[in-house]
């Protein structure tokens, strides 16, 4: 059974965008030194650090990793002497971070809410990543909201952010998902709050992490209620590469979204819906 440190507080003194799953997951002593054996067999473990390389230059970018978890990405970026900075809200997750990136100088690690990153400049960062569908790990619309505000923010004009997300449609490929669309037809039609969330009854010895599903459309569109102007939106296979053929933004298992940050762009109107 996973442990944890210390018993979660009531609910309203969770942080915002925590539940009590999550809140669970970012404090477990157990999940945090297992982490990496655990996703060393996705291919997406490979697949979204080139993705990220494709838009962003170590050599030229400062970066920051929100969610970073670990430090894989951090560590890729750091052997490139790349610049960055890696935010994340577990301490366990970042006290692993700090032991794998010791002979990293140029890396700072913070521990913070992606939904309240005030203490970060704004203008600051070259490029931006959000990796591993940690955005739908963050709880509530608002807290989703207010964590994209901030990565605009933090970015300077010009600069990119690179998100991944599971794709909602992909749960037509499994009984378990169809049986969750099935569930959730109603609520999908109307917008309701929560009906994209995928509740996982057990996931890496925790039980019931919900996860935030997108459309390509839905993804879309988040960015440019942020202020991004949506770039690029790449449906990843389960195999990490581009989905592709028929039905492709239906068959993907995820998306990675390329967002920039451009004055010129008003926030998200009518047309990228």
């Amino acid at each position: 059974m996973t442990q944890t440190p210390e018993s979660p507080p009531p609910d309203w003194q969770l942080p915002f965008g925590v539940d009590r799953a999550l809140w669970q997951y970012l404090h477990s002593i157990d999940h945090a030194p297992n982490y990496d054996s655990y996703i060393a067999d996705s291919p997406l473990v490979s697949a979204d650090v080139a993705l990220v390389l494709r838009f962003a230059d170590p050599t030229r970018h400062n970066l920051i990793d929100l969610g970073c978890g670990t430090g894989r990405m951090l560590k890729v970026w750091a052997e490139a002497q790349g610049i960055a900075t890696g935010v994340d809200l577990s301490k366990p997750m970042l006290r692993e971070a700090k032991a794998k990136l010791a002979l990293f100088p140029q890396i700072t690690l913070l521990h913070a809410n992606l939904s309240a990153l005030d203490e970060i400049p704004s203008d600051h960062f070259d490029r931006a990543c959000c990796l591993f569908s940690t955005l739908g790990m963050i709880r509530t619309s608002a807290a989703r909201e207010a964590a994209l505000n901030h990565f605009f923010r933090i970015l300077k004009p010009g600069g990119l952010l690179m998100v991944h997300a599971h794709n909602l449609w992909s749960n037509l490929w499994h009984a378990g998902g169809r049986r969750f669309l099935r569930a959730n037809f109603l609520g999908l039609l109307k917008g309701s709050e929560g009906a994209c969330d995928y509740i996982n009854s057990t996931h890496q010895g925790l039980t019931n992490l919900a996860l935030r599903m997108y459309t390509g459309r839905g993804l879309s569109k988040a960015l440019g209620q942020a202020g991004f102007l949506p770039k690029q939106m790449i449906p990843l296979a389960l195999g990490g590469q581009t989905q592709a053929g028929p039905f492709k933004n239906l068959r993907a298992a995820g998306w990675f979204a390329v967002g920039e940050k451009t004055d010129s762009f008003p926030r998200y109107s009518r047309r990228f819906g």
